[in-house]
């Protein structure tokens, strides 16, 4: 397999052709504009995001391999058509790049749109790299074509999306061989005439409800396995599939966080490790259905979380996540939470650095950290 150096959207088309979909949909718009000129010929192209989610459900329910590609932004105002998706067990992958999604928007990157469908019951995935991309999307794919839960991949706009990049994307034929065995059975005969997906009684609301709750949170194990059996193709990997650590076996103090930040934490916890202070990260990649398992690997040690959203009226929704394991027993010391990098300020290895150094000190906090 070859490095190559390509700009963030002839990476990003080129990997959501490789998955071969049938049915490729996006919004027009920012950040991913790119991304979506290079994929025009095979992508159907809408400006009403509840619109396009309508579209890809179809699509899905009768058999097609369906991609939709669409801003942070505009996930809340398709929250019903997402929520539909996902209780009618439809198989749908969409690619999502993080932008603010609150007015007046400054439109950079942060988690706040993510934050917002974090109930709809999709599995959400955020990745760190485009390399990361490149080798999870087809994952999504077979994980919703098994498990018929849909997923969505993110990555950060305005940072992968137009970075420029040296790459490691795998041949066709890997891809090929890897989505081989897939097939999206059909979920719902059209030409029925009795027909009702929107509505049901509260017993069969609750029923079904539960069920899919059941369905999501076993669709961990899928994802695992999606993992390994693509590294095992490509000899990268990233964890488990749910989440990834550094340095976390000996670490006293341990920073929990998504996305591209990874990268500046990862500098700044060996920086720490240089000056002897043993420091270690969890990155989490899989957000939705929420990896408790991680629990773990975070005993007897100070956790702080790293969150790129701020959720009005409450905690973060990682920081609650790691609480309620914590007060279940798990001795698990949950000291800090940190806001940063809403609406898009910049943070780097030195935001990190600050925030290791306070977990570090095991002081209770919870505070915003400003960006530059």
């Amino acid at each position: 397999m070859v490095l190559r150096t390509l700009e963030g959207p002839d990476a990003i088309a080129e990997t959501v052709l490789k998955c071969r979909p049938s049915v490729i949909s996006g919004i027009r718009q920012e950040p991913l504009l790119g991304t979506l000129s290079r994929l025009e010929k095979n992508c159907s192209m809408y400006s009403v995001p509840a619109e396009m989610i309508t579209y890809l459900k179809a699509a899905a329910m009768k058999g097609a391999r369906c991609i939709g590609l669409m801003n942070g932004s505009d996930l809340a105002s398709c929250n019903a058509e997402l929520a539909s998706i996902a209780t009618n067990h439809i198989p749908v992958v969409l690619l999502v790049a993080n932008r603010s999604s609150f007015f007046p928007a400054p439109v950079l990157c942060d988690y706040q749109g993510a934050y917002q469908v974090e109930n709809t019951g999709w599995v959400m995935l955020f990745c760190s790299t485009l390399q990361e991309l490149a080798d999870t999307l087809p994952q999504a794919f077979k994980t919703s074509s098994f498990t018929s839960v849909p997923v969505m991949v993110f990555i950060d706009g305005f940072y992968h999306t137009h970075q420029t990049t040296q790459i490691n994307i795998a041949p066709q034929d890997v891809y090929d061989k890897f989505l081989a065995d897939i097939k999206i059975r059909p979920v719902l005969d059209f030409s029925s005439k009795n027909v009702n997906m929107e509505s049901a009684t509260p017993k069969e609301y609750e029923k079904r409800l539960t069920i899919y709750e059941g369905a999501l949170q076993s669709v961990k194990e899928r994802i695992i396995q999606a993992e390994y059996q693509w590294n095992d193709l490509v000899g990268r990997e990233y964890g488990n599939g749910l989440y990834s650590t550094y340095m976390i076996e000996d670490a006293q103090s341990v920073l929990v966080c998504m996305g591209s930040f990874y990268g500046n934490a990862l500098e700044a916890a060996e920086r720490q490790r240089k000056l002897g202070i043993r420091s270690g990260l969890v990155r989490l990649k899989c957000f939705r259905p929420f990896p408790y398992e991680v629990a773990e690997i975070l005993e007897n040690k100070k956790v702080g979380v790293m969150e790129r959203a701020l959720k009005l009226g409450s905690r973060g929704s990682v920081y609650l996540d790691l609480l309620e394991v914590a007060q279940g027993g798990k001795n698990l010391n949950v000291v800090a939470q940190f806001v940063c990098g809403i609406g898009g300020s910049d943070l780097n290895v030195k935001h990190a650095r600050i925030m290791l150094e306070k977990i570090e000190k095991g002081l209770r906090t919870r505070e915003q950290i400003e960006g530059n």
